[in-house]
């Protein structure tokens, strides 16, 4: 056809052939003014950002882009940027995400302020026309924000979540997103809103999910189940045992960012996986092991620890570890996470734990106490006090600026720590039964804080709610496993109090009769010789 709508047709089959940045951008340069319209803007846009992403991947990453910056100073760039800023009104929503998702294919552009600029310009129309978003568009959006760390007012995120939660609802008129969709934007407004629940979104994009498990990709599983730890929702035990019956059937197929991604979405919704599938992600771990970042490669042994199973690639991780921390390629956060993880796992036998966390420890006491965050800080207490009382030597020294830091952090937890109302139950029975004692008690050397220390006796008792165990299996995770070898290795007796237990006593006389059980299980019976049950 001829005439306006003939060249604009025509400009966008070149647009779309393009198979270079700098050969698209001439395109855009030299096209005639009519031709470049809404349509035709946002598709240069999207393959541009295609182009993009495909010559990063090709050079090795982002420090391969430095030959293609200047592109962004081209004309064409220059009047693609113009007209995209101009035509936002004129846009559906189809050009409206193609145009944002642009903006985070291309970062050197989306985080500069003419970007952000048009970001913000694009926000609004999206919300106008949310009801016309569908599931590609509505993800590509959300994604482009994630990606940009972009975080839109809440009212804004509300609405793009609770859109996301119709698309995926039953009777959806534009039927179930696809996995790639529904994975994506779980991703993203999770990376957006971390614990928030703008639309409530998660539970329909569970259920839209689990008929769909089977169709996800590794990565798609794996943006899927970071998105729910990471946004603090657990989807359910039997969504879970399904994604990791679906691991089984993925054994090659992960990448490195897969492996760590799972292991640590598993370990933070306290998910404990299925040996089937826990062997699984082992010989993932073992196969990917020299391609593993620092990051990586410490997030699955923090993994591992918290949720108290012992790796069996342990030796060899920890090797690589050594390789690492030689090479200054472990920061501050590293080491401390490290450490922490091979104290927690106790496992002090295998070769070159008590090497690398001797060296590790070096490293970090050279560090000042200012370049700490306050979660290193714990952490780094928490080694201090396992080194000490498991691996005691003479020589290993803890600077005092950042002891001083350390133990700041630590009495800092220590205050804040309350009575639960479990807790304030078991005490309130305790006092009926006759045990006298103290609550949210000190210890001796004033280290920890435990829920009830019994008087005259050296025995605690802790009250376990649910976050000291695994959600599926019940089973202590490795937190709380350290901290019951810490208390024992004062001299003192634990007894723990689990809340599914004191949830299934039905009145005074189940809740003596499970104390009685608790505290007579050879730990100290003489106790209870003067109490009338």
């Amino acid at each position: 056809g001829g005439g306006r709508e003939g060249a604009q047709r025509r400009l966008n089959r070149a647009l779309t052939a393009s198979s270079e940045p700098r050969e698209l951008l001439e395109r855009v340069r030299g096209a005639p003014g009519g031709s470049l319209n809404a349509i035709n803007t946002s598709t240069a846009l999207h393959r541009l950002g295609c182009l993009w992403r495909e010559q990063d991947e090709g050079r090795g990453g982002r420090a391969g882009l430095r030959g293609q910056e200047p592109l962004l100073r081209a004309a064409g760039f220059a009047r693609l940027r113009a007209r995209a800023l101009a035509q936002v009104p004129e846009m559906d929503p189809r050009a409206l995400a193609s145009t944002a998702w642009a903006l985070a294919a291309i970062p050197e552009w989306g985080r500069r302020e003419d970007g952000a600029a048009l970001l913000r310009a694009v926000l609004p129309r999206v919300v106008a026309d949310l009801d016309g978003f569908r599931g590609p568009e509505l993800s590509q959006v959300l994604w482009a924000l994630a990606s940009l760390g972009h975080r839109p007012p809440p009212d804004v995120l509300g609405a793009l979540e609770a859109r996301l939660g119709a698309l995926a609802g039953e009777g959806s008129s534009a039927g179930p997103l696809r996995p790639g969709e529904s994975s994506i934007g779980l991703w993203a407004l999770a990376k957006l809103g971390g614990g928030l629940r703008h639309g409530g979104a998660s539970e329909a994009l569970v259920r839209c999910a689990e008929g769909q498990l089977v169709a996800f990709s590794a990565q798609e599983l794996s943006n899927l189940l970071w998105g729910l730890a990471r946004a603090g929702e657990y989807p359910g035990t039997a969504f879970l045992d399904a994604a990791a019956l679906e691991l089984q059937h993925r054994a090659g197929e992960l990448s490195p960012r897969n492996v760590a991604s799972l292991l640590w979405s598993f370990a933070s919704l306290g998910y404990d996986v299925p040996p089937e599938s826990l062997r699984v992600l082992e010989a993932e771990v073992v196969r990917h092991l020299g391609r593993f970042g620092p990051r990586g490669l410490v997030v699955i042994l923090w993994a591992f620890a918290r949720m108290g199973l012992p790796p069996s690639f342990l030796a060899a991780a920890v090797a690589r570890c050594r390789e690492l921390e030689a090479e200054g390629a472990l920061g501050i956060r590293d080491l401390a996470m490290a450490s922490w993880a091979l104290v927690v796992l106790g496992d002090y036998s295998t070769p070159g734990v008590q090497a690398f966390l001797e060296a590790a420890w070096a490293a970090l006491c050279q560090r000042p106490s200012a370049e700490f965050m306050p979660a290193a800080l714990s952490m780094l207490y928490y080694v201090w006090l396992a080194l000490d009382q498991e691996l005691p030597r003479a020589d290993r020294a803890f600077p005092e600026d950042l002891c001083r830091a350390a133990t700041g952090s630590w009495e800092d937890a220590l205050r804040s720590s309350s009575i639960s109302g479990m807790q304030r139950d078991v005490s309130d029975t305790l006092q009926r039964m006759g045990f006298s004692h103290d609550s949210e008690a000190l210890v001796e050397d004033g280290m920890f804080s435990v829920d009830i220390l019994v008087d005259g006796q050296a025995a605690v008792i802790e009250v376990d709610g649910p976050h000291h165990f695994t959600r599926n299996t019940r089973r202590p995770l490795g937190p709380t496993l350290l901290r019951r070898r810490l208390l024992s290795g004062r001299g003192l007796q634990v007894v723990s109090v689990p809340f599914y237990e004191w949830d299934a006593c039905s009145g005074f006389e189940a809740k003596c009769s499970l104390l009685a059980r608790l505290l007579t299980c050879g730990l100290y019976p003489k106790v209870l010789e003067s109490v009338d049950l």
